[in-house]
């Protein structure tokens, strides 16, 4: 009995493994292979330069609103952004991680 318990066992930890070993923290990068800094500005471009340009912000008018939209011509890049971790998780000073909660700032 003993051996038949034991292959489903070993199934279930050729599934598992894999997944807590890939559940380790990641650092995210940017375009140009460095790390993301919660000190630089970023622009957010599509993957394609065919599909317009970055996002850009432009104020509505209303107090403290703002409207996010993707310039059309893929020459302009729109707004910078800047990525910094929520103070409850990390420092400004350390890197974005991957799936890290964070605040994403347009800067004017």
């Amino acid at each position: 009995m003993k051996p038949l318990l034991f292959i489903p066992l070993l199934q279930f930890l050729a599934i598992l493994l894999p997944c807590i070993a890939n559940n380790s923290t990641q650092v995210v990068y940017d375009t140009e292979g460095n790390e993301l800094s919660s000190k630089q500005n970023y622009y957010i471009l599509p993957a394609k330069s065919v599909s317009g340009g970055g996002l850009r912000a432009m104020p509505t008018g209303l107090r403290c609103l703002h409207f996010v939209f993707q310039e059309s011509n893929g020459s302009l890049l729109g707004t910078t952004l800047r990525f910094t971790p929520l103070p409850q998780k990390a420092s400004s000073s350390e890197a974005i991680l991957l799936s890290s909660d964070i605040w994403i700032e347009f800067h004017f």
